[in-house]
């Protein structure tokens, strides 16, 4: 799963940085399915700027959305170790958190620098990567591969 912000930037219209092109594509080779979380799609919907929000909701229908994620509303016990979200902001970035600690997705791959605080706080810092973590662990499952 990646983050909005990961979403944006490989989506908007400006050239996208070497790192996550190199990371998107280690995924690509390892067949793995890139997903949002329906969430960001809504972070995306409240973007202000309407040209911009129009360019990027027009290209989300190439990913794979999350279908029922489990939502943290009710657990309690999660949301007092990672802090209760104090805005719509926090809780899309809580619940993509969520998605990982309830397995509804392998990895998230994020370059907020909070949401790899928080993911530690619950024992998920090997499952949420940066983009530089994620190239890597995508070059050594492909290393893997190619001595089989």
């Amino acid at each position: 799963m990646i983050d909005t912000n990961i979403f944006i930037t490989r989506e908007d219209y400006r050239i996208m940085p070497s790192d996550i092109q190199g990371a998107l594509g280690a995924l690509h080779k390892l067949n793995a399915q890139i997903l949002l979380h329906p969430l960001s799609v809504a972070e995306i919907k409240r973007n202000k700027n309407e040209e911009r929000k129009n360019i990027i909701l027009s290209k989300i229908r190439t990913y794979l959305i999350i279908d029922d994620p489990p939502l943290i509303d009710s657990d309690q016990d999660f949301l007092n170790v990672v802090g209760t979200p104090r805005d719509d902001n926090e809780r899309t970035d809580a619940n993509l958190i969520y998605c990982i600690y309830r397995d509804a997705a392998d990895l998230l791959v994020t370059e907020d620098k909070e949401l790899q605080k928080k993911s530690e706080k619950v024992g998920l810092a090997q499952r949420v990567l940066s983009i530089n973590q994620c190239l890597k662990f995508c070059e050594g499952r492909l290393e893997s591969r190619a001595l089989t």
